[in-house]
């Protein structure tokens, strides 16, 4: 357990699995971590209700299986800790050993999914990933300081590794921050071109999933659900068809300027947006579904 949790207080264990040793018929190793975490757990009140983030680490020379080590967490009476698993962040250097546990990971129920990150690369990327989950175990796993490396800046034969990884994470997160400045534009709601999607567009195409989970397609459904009715008095009422033109139209305004949505479509590597015409029809043919929909439902009331 490192002396410190993360960012939002959770407490943090890490298992150097390169200097673990697991075998089918001794499970003491493996029962005493357990109980170290148990004890540290204990007598923290505040930690046993915000749950506790584990941190595998499998970088370096793996001594057991990956098997073993499943089979061992899998058979552990895990549900009867006095505490909950607010998630787990596997890191893995092999990249064979990361594609068997990405495959595992899929049989997995989809709230164990939600609560696990693998994080595969070289210690800096690894580093630099838990960092942006809040987690910053360096000096906790080497408290003597990185090992040396003779490349140093200043001409001295040693250069301390915690400090060259700080220079890189810098470097990573100008890069990052420079990225986002250059995405910016396409970020806007009035741009014409997107590199993806803000939450609020709406994505064209037939793709169901998409439709039912992407939280612009559900705002978008929302908005048609509210203007149904209008639609539906149109039609019952024999009113031509500019009224109901007027209601699309109204609509087609609604959503850019209120909530700032974009129709947008997939073109090769980008987004482009749906001119006003497209979009229009597409407005008319949802607000006719959901017209369909609401009468089918009331007869079958």
């Amino acid at each position: 357990m490192i002396p410190m949790g993360d960012r939002t207080g959770r407490g943090v264990s890490i298992a150097r699995l390169s200097e673990y040793v697991v075998r089918d018929d001794n499970y003491r190793s493996y029962v005493r971590r357990r109980w170290y975490v148990y004890s540290s757990v204990e007598d923290d009140p505040i930690m046993q209700q915000r749950g506790v983030v584990t941190i595998p680490d499998f970088r370096g020379q793996w001594k057991s299986s990956t098997l073993q080590i499943l089979r061992l967490a899998s058979a552990y009476p895990s549900h009867a800790q006095p505490f909950h698993d607010a998630s787990s962040q596997t890191l893995y250097d092999d990249s064979g050993m990361h594609d068997l546990i990405q495959n595992v990971r899929r049989f997995f129920p989809k709230s164990i999914r939600m609560r696990t990150r693998l994080h595969f690369g070289s210690p800096i990327e690894t580093e630099y990933s838990l960092r942006s989950f809040g987690l910053d175990i360096s000096r906790t796993l080497y408290p003597e300081g990185f090992p040396s490396s003779s490349n140093s800046d200043d001409g001295s034969n040693e250069k301390r590794m915690d400090d060259w990884i700080e220079e890189d994470i810098r470097r990573r997160q100008y890069f990052d921050d420079e990225w986002r400045r250059s995405e910016a534009p396409y970020r806007d709601p009035s741009s014409p071109v997107a590199l993806f999607p803000n939450p609020q567009d709406i994505i064209m195409g037939r793709n169901k999933t998409v439709a039912t989970t992407w939280s612009g397609n559900i705002l978008y459904h929302k908005v048609i659900e509210q203007h149904a009715h209008r639609y539906m008095e149109a039609q019952d009422t024999g009113t031509n068809w500019k009224e109901r033109t007027l209601i699309s139209i109204e609509i087609l305004h609604v959503l850019p300027n209120e909530y700032k949505s974009r129709f947008l479509n997939r073109e090769t590597t980008r987004w482009v947006v749906f001119d006003d015409s497209k979009a229009q029809v597409k407005i008319s043919q949802s607000l006719r579904i959901m017209v369909r929909q609401t009468v089918a439902r009331s007869r079958k009331g």
